[in-house]
């Protein structure tokens, strides 16, 4: 059997992070998190899936195995009914368990990203961005030493200061490295991940809408400087996710880094809104006997 998501309490390094009391999220910073419990009134609980932050490293890496993690987490901590949220390779993985699991969830965000094959497309970025990696920290001749240099070399095919700085989370710094070792060092299998990038894992989608569909309510929320959900594809959402809505937020893809503000916002309304609607229908239900 293959180990559970790594739970980290209030936090999240990488990927999906869990909310108590109905609720699910993936993945977000720390203060966002917390800021989202407050307004929300519920614990959050961030968790770390398989090859990301404190997680097992494990070889097999696509959406139907990341969507068995989120499930497993649920299951052991006995979450019913959560709301799941997740960003970019985190939001196809909550959109998997809705599909997968229809009966699990109770809302589904989907942060920056669809369910539709990528692989053409923006997804080319994070291979760049696992390239530039591996260069930081396996690099020989000359041994990148310092974040400055590192910064340097991710600054070639990452222009946006605070995106770099967000992929740096992914790197840890050895305060007095031994002989040949290496002062920077990677927090997730590298090899792993660029291995399934290029295979089409993590931009592509598996599913299939002639036989999956989930008919609970979905938000999409997607950065207005970003492509991952532009309105051509709204017809296809429409297909897997029959009652979804769309929000924009002011920003690029990494829009919760880039305007937390606004997203905090943007979830905390839908939620809200959602849940009224439901005590509403429940009241007139009890109102008929």
């Amino acid at each position: 059997m293959e180990p559970t998501p790594y739970l980290t309490e209030l936090s999240c390094k990488h990927l999906p992070c869990i909310v108590r009391s109905r609720l699910a999220f993936v993945p977000l910073p720390i203060l966002t998190s917390r800021q989202l419990s407050e307004a929300l009134k519920r614990d959050v609980y961030c968790v770390d899936l398989r090859n990301h932050g404190e997680a097992p490293h494990i070889d097999r890496l696509d959406y139907p195995s990341l969507a068995a993690d989120v499930e497993r987490f649920c299951a052991d901590h006995k979450l019913t009914h959560p709301i799941l949220v997740g960003h970019s390779m985190g939001a196809k993985t909550v959109m998997a368990v809705g599909l997968r699991s229809p009966e699990l969830a109770s809302m589904i965000v989907s942060v920056d990203n669809s369910p539709v094959d990528l692989s053409r497309g923006t997804g080319s970025v994070f291979a760049r961005y696992v390239r530039q990696l591996k260069i930081i920290t396996e690099r020989v001749r000359p041994m990148v030493k310092d974040i400055k240099e590192a910064d340097a070399i991710l600054a070639q095919v990452e222009p946006r200061k605070e995106v770099r700085q967000f992929v740096f989370t992914n790197l840890t710094r050895v305060r007095k490295p031994a002989v040949g070792e290496f002062p920077l060092q990677s927090k997730i299998p590298l090899k792993i991940i660029g291995d399934a990038l290029d295979k089409g894992n993590i931009s592509g989608w598996p599913f299939d809408s002639s036989y999956v569909r989930w008919s609970g309510d979905i938000l999409f929320i997607r950065g207005s400087m970003s492509t991952y959900v532009t309105d051509d594809l709204f017809p296809e959402i429409g297909k897997f996710f029959p009652r979804f809505e769309v929000k924009d937020v002011a920003a690029g893809h990494w829009l919760i880094s880039e305007n937390p503000k606004e997203f905090i916002e943007v979830l905390v309304e839908y939620v809200e809104r959602k849940e009224e609607e439901r005590r509403d229908e429940l009241e007139g239900n009890r109102d008929l006997f």
